[in-house]
């Protein structure tokens, strides 16, 4: 898969409206106390809560993990991302010219060049 589609997939799945972040990890629940993680709005109320993480040696990673890629936190990067690829856009343009120039410069004749006697 490449990264384009990758981009575009992501792109998708953020337009299908997932729960808006930020999210924030917390452990237990009144359901299930010490037993899961909780990736939910930081609101206090538990609720809406995006996924629970049965608990495990990874689950705390793994729930800081999932409630750093937040919709509004993946939204931010793919901005960023649009922006460097302008700048490399415009970069790679600038490179083209400026290496047009001096294959131009290298061809011309050299304006002090030494004559044979």
């Amino acid at each position: 898969m490449t990264a384009d589609h990758i981009i575009e997939k992501i792109r998708e799945a953020l337009e299908a409206g997932p729960t808006p972040g930020p999210w924030e990890n917390s452990f237990g629940s009144a359901y299930m106390p010490k037993l899961t993680y909780n990736v939910c709005s930081p609101d206090g109320s538990m609720g809406p809560v995006v996924c629970h993480i049965v608990a495990h040696d990874n689950a705390k990673q793994n729930g800081q993990f999932i409630a750093a890629c937040s919709p509004q936190n993946i939204a931010a990067l793919l901005a960023e991302i649009t922006d460097l690829q302008g700048v490399v856009h415009c970069m790679n343009e600038d490179f083209a010219t400026l290496k047009a120039e001096r294959d131009a410069l290298r061809k011309a004749p050299a304006p002090f060049a030494r004559r044979s006697r």
